[in-house]
């Protein structure tokens, strides 16, 4: 059996190959794509700049890129043939989560891998793309607990918004987005935001200062994929003692949880070193790979798509088929109006 394959062969340069598929193991599984979700993570091995791989030594490392490279990892599939020890899927099964290389036709993956099934719902289940709702999971987790009752959300795009969503309802007294596009913002408080500001729109520190009546935030989430974003974050999250005063009572340290890849060639600011010395944040990186359980995070953010608690209808706002999935890359690039999240279509 073949299958049809997208892979990158140059920079921003996208062909179809065709593969045979390896014959199914008796822990294997046989899956048919029928959607996988554009992330703005793939853009780096789409424009040459950098890649992941595992290293001679076997750990992860950043690399060059080296083409050709598959591209993808948000799959939404269906399982057609199971192997004969398979236990937890069943020909049939819609399936989701984490497999890279997932911009093809067919792929045959362990039933071990990082993925779970999509229940039945009257919801569109190409929404249900798993591995960004994990990844929201991870991001909850890492913003709220003991002492944290104010949060904000820099960047509205599909993971902020996402965020703001599954946020919602944590016991918090105050849940700020922080985005430049005035649509975004509406967005956000419409998932559950209980303000929104545009930080183009005077001193963010200091309106920040007095929306949170000179407290500002316990935990700050950063997604907008830049360093102007982490300096935002890091110039409103708390002091560690009451307005930087060492003499005042100690607080516990505020918290910036980081959910964004930089990518981008961004010079670091003197300003950005100075905010994060003189707040002395944690900085917890909220990506999947650092979550106690990926598998377990993907299963719990696929329950908050079927109950409605991160409306994923109304965030997957464009779809792209297969044959034109550069399209997709270029909206990566280049949000056309409206855009939040994408999929690619079988």
């Amino acid at each position: 059996m073949k299958t049809t394959t997208a892979v990158v062969v140059e920079q921003a340069k996208i062909d179809f190959v065709e593969q045979e598929i390896k014959p199914l193991g008796e822990h294997e599984l046989l899956i048919r794509m029928d959607a996988v979700g554009l992330c703005h993570s793939d853009v780096p091995k789409y424009l040459g700049t950098c890649d992941v791989d595992f290293n001679a030594d076997g750990y992860r490392y950043v690399k060059s890129v080296e083409y050709p490279c598959l591209i993808g990892h948000e799959p939404i599939a269906t399982v057609l043939e199971t192997g004969k020890a398979v236990k937890r899927f069943q020909a049939g099964d819609r399936v989701t989560g984490f497999i890279a290389g997932s911009f093809t036709q067919y792929m045959v993956i362990s039933e071990n891998a990082v993925f779970t099934r999509v229940p039945q719902s009257s919801l569109d289940p190409l929404t249900c793309v798993g591995e960004p709702l994990g990844c929201t999971m991870n991001i909850v987790d890492n913003a709220t607990g003991e002492g944290i009752s104010r949060v904000a959300v820099v960047g509205c795009g599909a993971m902020g918004l996402m965020a703001i969503s599954a946020l919602n309802g944590c016991n918090l007294t105050d849940l700020v987005a922080i985005d430049i596009a005035a649509d975004k913002r509406e967005l956000a408080l419409q998932m559950g935001a209980t303000a929104a500001f545009d930080p183009t729109q005077g001193d963010i520190q200091k309106v920040m200062f007095a929306h949170t009546g000179g407290n500002f935030f316990d935990a700050v989430v950063e997604i907008t994929g830049s360093l102007r974003g982490l300096e935002t974050a890091a110039s409103i999250v708390r002091f560690p003692h009451i307005n930087g005063r060492h003499e005042q009572p100690y607080q516990t340290r505020g918290r910036i949880v980081s959910a964004s890849v930089y990518a981008k060639e961004e010079k670091f600011s003197r300003r950005l070193g100075y905010e994060l010395m003189i707040r002395s944040p944690q900085i917890n990186v909220s990506h999947p790979i650092g979550a106690v359980s990926v598998t377990r995070n993907i299963e719990r953010g696929v329950a908050a798509w079927q109950s409605g608690k991160i409306p994923m209808e109304s965030m997957v706002t464009h779809r792209v088929k297969f044959e034109e999935i550069q399209t997709g890359f270029e909206w990566l690039l280049h949000a056309p109006e409206g855009f939040i999240k994408g999929i690619v279509t079988f």
